[in-house]
């Protein structure tokens, strides 16, 4: 907001936020990687909510084509496309563990007050409702077109 506000308030001075979807990959640290990256990955029973991943160095990509074209505006980065959870899941090795969704709030708000899971309670929502960006608006003032594949951004996490 803080970035928005300056952006309007003062005109000759190029203000560029980038607003990436999950950014996955060898180095990233994200909380999507981390959700990912246990061997039984928690789902709510019922809801496989679409997502969208966007390669690491294709988010440094979006970065240099920020500055080198002094995009001015916030903008979505986005990756290839938009795959289930479940998916996702399958395609960076591990398996989904669906449950139903009064069961798992209790098991993960009791993990996560041990210290043996990363994301409160709150986070379940994440695994039940996402929403889709368009990318269209930092593609049209930067040319940026993502080098990197849905299968090659899940393989960078396997590795």
């Amino acid at each position: 907001m803080l970035a928005t506000a300056y952006l309007w308030r003062y005109p000759d001075i190029v203000v560029t936020v980038l607003r990436p979807t999950n950014v996955l990959g060898y180095h990233a640290r994200s909380a999507i990687g981390r959700y990912l990256d246990r061997e039984y990955v928690p789902t709510v029973l019922g809801f496989n909510p679409m997502l969208q991943f966007l390669h690491e160095d294709d988010l440094a990509e979006a970065i240099v084509l920020s500055l080198e074209r002094r995009a001015r505006g916030a903008f979505n980065v986005v990756g290839p496309d938009a795959v289930p959870l479940h998916v996702a899941i399958r395609e960076v090795g591990r398996t989904a563990l669906p449950l139903p969704e009064f069961a798992i709030r209790p098991a993960i708000g009791q993990l996560f007050r041990w210290g043996l899971y990363p994301f409160p309670p709150r986070a379940i929502d994440f695994a039940k409702y996402q929403c889709t960006l368009a990318g269209t608006r930092f593609r049209e003032a930067t040319g940026f077109t993502p080098r990197y594949s849905l299968a090659e951004t899940f393989a960078a996490v396997r590795a």
